[in-house]
């Protein structure tokens, strides 16, 4: 009886190992995560001289050119929803006209 007891406490003993390693690989990964976003974000500078356009960092760049870039791309993508149009000023043009 003595074994089949130090089997259970070795199996529930094994759970939480295993439960405190995938609970401590996930903190990891969000700290890991965060202090990323962080580093992106603290470092003002860019190394593509402004120009975003092919730029693998424009999602989490927090540079003003970036910002501009991701608004312009929104306005573009409602732009191409209109039929025909192929800017945001050719949408706006379309939708004065009621076409």
């Amino acid at each position: 009886m003595d074994s089949e007891q130090d089997k259970r406490l070795g199996r529930r003993e094994l759970l939480r190992g295993i439960v405190r390693g995938v609970g401590l690989a996930g903190v990891a990964a969000v700290a890991a995560m965060l202090g990323r976003r962080a580093l992106l974000r603290g470092a003002e500078s860019c190394d593509r001289k402004g120009i975003c356009r092919g730029c693998g960092q424009v999602q989490l760049c927090a540079l003003p050119q970036a910002m501009s870039f991701r608004e312009a791309g929104k306005e573009f993508n409602a732009a191409q929803r209109v039929a025909g149009a192929k800017t945001a000023e050719d949408a706006e043009k379309k939708r004065g006209e009621g076409i």
